[in-house]
């Protein structure tokens, strides 16, 4: 009987280093750029594309490949199985949008980073988001899965594909119009933001497309009740004071609502922000006055050193600080030296990372039409005009109207992007709309205006149907529609009865009142079989009780009086929960002031409050009702 010699641990060592050392040196050291070529190698080995799309500002996403990248298995599965590709998300948000869209669609969740196996022509099949898609036995899994649907599924996975390339397609586009544009466009918009749970929010990043669109509204239409919200909101924020923003784009916002809100409303605590937030973005220039990424990102984007140079060039005229004047002048001349001319305008100073975006453009012409308007250099009034023509040629949808955000530029791509809703910064299309029109009053040239307008009439239909989504759009429209007339009757009102989900609330109030004289106003409740309002949580969980309010300046009002409510235990609770149910009358004693004016006005009526079915809890909602009263003199 013949016996099989024994390794010794240090042989079977050397044949496992030499094993890693072999998979190491058949592994790619860097991973392709996203591009034609890439697809084209693709299709060359028949193999599919590993995207992986990471943040250069997130610590914890490139800790992340690091890790992933060095792994071995890791490494042999990519150089195996795909032809690896990385983008940038900040030089490529487009890439981010198409493809963040896409692994969504695909079950394969939200954040960053992002990967997604594409096949050969460009379109994704599976996807995977966050830092735990990198975690190397979580990508172990997502090669496995994609390999096999490339390899031994084919024809489910085309199936998959062509779902999800249709998908990307719906999704840029615009709604149709429920009717045609007008004002009624922009009082959606109001009502949509007035009592939105956003704006009671004291922390987080300032809802600066909401708060923008309340400021200009109030100035367009004279309506005192919105510059009150937008500077509760403000005060909320100011109760707990922020340090730098994450990004200098972030930072410009700041300076530009704050700056704005203390010239709608005169506070000198709005003044001292803004002036906080401007000395913190003079800070952050670099050697030739551009404004870097952000901190840990020094690269110059185009997008946001338009929205430093519109934020500061607004800081000097209001604020009277001359230093932000001549540093957003210098910005704006190093935009043309580095960013190249507005008909090759790179994302990137240097234009090393490929070309510049719609929303570059727009920050670009929105930033240089405010430093024509605080400066009145007739050179600033031309570079913006070359922008926009640039911007024109480059993105116009000449069929359907707006603007794409994406050209050839930017191919390939899984579809070329258009709409007009707002993220984290305002939406291209909408800073276009706004600043177009401020464009034709500049210049004289109508034209601009024309596109003004066909921008806010192709995507009507969205605003029209998700009007919060949509602010910046909604103040060009509202800047397209021009100064409302001095009103002599009511100023805008709510609604007396709304619904929400199961939900229906009223507000009822006698027909008129006196001047110093109390009165009662009712909430009348109402929800759906199988629907209950928390009344009072009653336990550990963090739920929203029932809450009314009435602010009418220099009304007292006394505690509501509100009704019993009925203990209820559910599946999700430990402890019971006092809710209503059905039909409930909440009444609330409010005594005028003696000195109020005879007039015709809304009563408003705030109701917070949160529904709970048997199975869940819905988000707290926020809703503002109105009802007429007319006010008689005292007594």
């Amino acid at each position: 009987m013949r016996l099989t010699p024994r390794r010794s641990p240090i042989l079977a060592a050397a044949i496992v280093v030499a094993a890693r050392a072999a998979v190491l040196d058949a592994a790619p050291e860097e991973p392709r750029g996203w591009s034609a070529a890439t697809l084209e190698e693709a299709r060359r080995s028949d193999r599919p594309v590993l995207l992986l799309l990471n943040d250069p500002g997130c610590a914890p996403c490139l800790a992340a490949e690091a890790r992933a990248r060095a792994d071995v298995d890791v490494s042999a599965r990519i150089a195996r199985e795909f032809v690896w590709a990385r983008a940038d998300i900040a030089a490529r948000p487009d890439l981010a949008d198409a493809f963040g869209l896409a692994v969504r669609e695909l079950g394969g969740g939200e954040g960053q980073p992002l990967l997604a196996a594409v096949t050969p022509d460009g379109r994704p099949f599976l996807g995977r988001a966050g830092l735990a898609a990198l975690d190397p036995a979580a990508f172990d899994r997502f090669a496995a899965e994609a390999v096999g649907g490339y390899r031994v599924a084919r024809s489910g996975l085309d199936t998959r594909a062509a779902a999800v390339a249709e998908t990307l397609r719906a999704a840029q586009t615009p709604a149709p119009a429920v009717r045609p544009f007008g004002p009624d466009a922009v009082e959606a918009a109001v009502r949509a933001v007035v009592g939105w749970s956003e704006l009671g929010r004291a922390d987080g990043p300032l809802p600066h497309a909401a708060l923008g669109f309340l400021l200009a509204e109030h100035e367009r239409a004279r309506r005192p009740e919105l510059l009150k919200l937008a500077a509760a909101t403000l005060d909320l924020r100011l109760a707990r004071p922020s340090g730098a923003a994450s990004s200098t784009a972030e930072e410009a916002l700041r300076l530009a609502t704050w700056t704005r809100a203390f010239a709608a409303a005169g506070t000198a605590t709005y003044r001292a922000e803004a002036a906080r937030s401007a000395d913190r973005l003079l800070a952050a220039r670099d050697s030739e006055g551009l404004f870097p990424a952000r901190a840990d990102d020094p690269r110059p984007v185009a997008q946001a050193n338009g929205l430093a140079i519109g934020a500061l060039a607004l800081s000097a005229r209001t604020l009277g600080r001359e230093g932000d004047r001549d540093a957003a002048a210098r910005a704006a001349g190093a935009v043309a030296a580095r960013f190249g001319a507005p008909t090759a305008l790179a994302r990137l100073a240097g234009g090393t990372a490929g070309s510049a975006f719609l929303d570059d453009y727009a920050a670009l012409l929105d930033g240089l039409l405010e430093l024509y308007e605080t400066t009145d250099d007739v050179r600033w009034r031309g570079e913006a005009q070359a922008v926009a023509d640039a911007a024109t040629a480059r993105f116009l949808d000449v069929t359907a109207g707006g603007f794409f955000l994406t050209d050839s530029a930017h191919d390939p791509l899984p579809v070329r992007l258009k709409h007009a809703f707002d993220g984290a910064l305002p939406s291209a299309n909408g800073t276009m709309a706004r600043a177009l029109l401020r464009l034709a009053l500049a210049t004289g040239d109508p034209r601009y205006a024309d596109l003004a307008r066909r921008t806010v009439e192709a995507f009507l239909g969205d605003l029209q149907r998700a009007p919060r989504g949509l602010l910046t759009l909604a103040e060009g429209a509202g800047v397209l529609i021009g100064r409302a007339p001095a009103s002599t009757g009511p100023a805008w009102t709510a609604p007396a009865r709304e619904t929400r989900g199961g939900v229906t609330l009223e507000a009822r109030a006698p027909a008129s009142v006196r001047a110093g004289e109390t009165f009662e106003l009712s909430l009348a409740l109402t929800a759906a079989p199988g629907t209950f309002v928390v009344a009072r949580s009653g336990g550990a969980l963090d739920l929203a009780s029932l809450g009314i309010s009435v602010p009418l300046e220099g009304a007292r009002q006394v505690q509501p009086r509100l009704p019993d409510p009925s203990p209820r235990r559910f599946g999700w609770s430990r402890d019971p929960i006092d809710v209503y149910e059905g039909a409930a009358t909440v009444p609330i004693r409010v005594t005028l002031p003696r000195d109020i004016p005879p007039s015709e006005r809304p009563l408003r009526l705030r109701v917070l409050f949160q529904a709970c079915t048997e199975s869940r809890c819905e988000k707290p909602e926020s809703v503002t009702l109105s009802t007429l009263i007319r006010i008689e003199p005292p007594r």
